[in-house]
C-alpha cells in the first residue's frame, strides 16, 4: 500500500466488528519476538496464595499454566 505521504508500506486489513469498520494490522515481527521470548521466560509463582501454602506441584502446574487443584 502507499500511505498519504507516498511511502509504501506493508500490512494487513481487518473488519473490526466492535468498531464496525476497517482497520490496518502492520507486521511487527522485531515486537513479536520480543513478547514470544519473554512469555518463555521461567515465570516465578509466590509460595501462598490467599492464607494457603502451595505444593511444589502445584505451583509447577500454575508455571505451566494448568489448574491448580485444591485439597482442603
Amino acid at each position: 500500500m502507499t500511505s498519504k505521504q507516498g511511502k509504501s508500506f506493508d500490512a494487513y486489513v481487518q473488519f473490526n466488528a466492535d468498531k464496525r469498520g476497517f482497520e490496518f494490522l502492520f507486521d511487527n515481527s522485531k515486537q513479536n519476538q520480543q513478547q514470544s521470548q519473554s512469555s518463555q521466560m521461567p515465570q516465578d509463582i509466590q509460595k501462598t496464595f490467599r492464607g494457603k501454602e502451595l505444593t511444589e506441584d502445584q505451583r509447577d502446574s500454575l508455571r505451566e499454566g494448568k489448574q491448580c487443584m485444591w485439597m482442603d
